[in-house]
């Protein structure tokens, strides 16, 4: 099955906005082409001199290359900005809900309630805060969008979560610890370990292990979820004690939007690092 990916929280940065637009401006054929053409022209009037033709094609390609540069790159920037924004946010919203298709069903089946509960409380959170957002800026403001969009990726790093625990607790059912402690009783039983029976208690302690770690892994998932959902929580708390966005409000979104930020890239590390743990086991 091919991988869902997801935009990454440094797309809603102004810096990956600026670069987007950069590479945009660079892609667009009729920069390129009157770029180009003055490009000619300047070659042309330097090896022919500068008839009128040359001089007229020279500044009226260049005068339109440079036009064209200085109105997307200042007069239009805001609106590459908006609808850019926007198309992540929507990818993010796309993807976010195919995750979550049958999500809870699922929680439920393999036994954790607990995720369950936290997807329950995630949604509410995420509710909430789209109130809020929604009684404090405008839908179309390009700070709603970049705001509602590390929103949602904090919410799917939180599916992400308890997508894999799903999985996690899947494999850890398929171990019978029963069996497997009662095998090792009787290996013991009689007081005698020959190097076969060594060698299958070795086999069954890797299987413990493997259970053990599995069982950390989903309790680890679960602890950053509860951090994901207590960052929602001080997120709605902020963004409803401002009164207005101008001035130090505006200086506490991009506090805010930090902080959701960092949470998404520190959960995804301390994962990676945790799978390292886990195979060294």
């Amino acid at each position: 099955m091919k991988q869902i990916r997801a935009p990454s929280v440094e797309d809603f940065s102004k810096e990956a906005t600026k670069k987007a637009l950069n590479k945009s401006l660079a892609n667009n054929t009729t920069f390129l082409g009157f770029s180009s053409a003055t490009v000619l022209s300047l070659l042309y009037t330097t090896l022919f001199g500068f008839p009128p033709a040359g001089v007229i094609a020279t500044v009226g390609a260049g005068v339109v290359a440079g036009g064209t540069y200085l109105y997307k790159r200042f007069i239009k920037a805001e609106s590459f900005g908006h609808e850019y924004f926007e198309n992540l946010r929507k990818e993010v919203e796309r993807i976010t809900e195919l995750k979550r298709e049958n999500l809870k069903e699922s929680l439920v089946e393999v036994g954790c309630i607990r995720g369950k509960e936290q997807l329950e409380a995630a949604e509410g959170r995420f509710e909430r805060f789209c109130e809020l957002l929604g009684e404090k800026l405008n839908a179309g403001e390009l700070a709603y969008k970049r705001y509602m969009g590390i929103t949602q990726e904090v919410f799917l790093s939180i599916v992400d979560n308890l997508s894999e625990v799903v999985n996690l607790t899947k494999s850890l059912l398929e171990i019978d610890v029963k069996r497997v402690e009662k095998r090792k009783k009787s290996i013991h039983s009689d007081g005698i370990v020959t190097d076969v029976e060594k060698a299958e208690l070795d086999v069954l302690e890797k299987r413990l292990q493997l259970l053990r770690s599995q069982q950390d892994k989903v309790e680890f998932l679960l602890l950053q979820n509860e951090k994901a959902i207590t960052l929602l929580d001080e997120t709605s708390a902020s963004i409803g004690s401002m009164k207005t966005f101008s001035g130090e409000s505006n200086v506490n979104m991009e506090d805010s939007m930090s902080q959701l930020s960092e949470m998404v890239q520190l959960g995804k590390e301390l994962s990676k690092d945790f799978e390292k743990v886990s195979i060294k086991v």
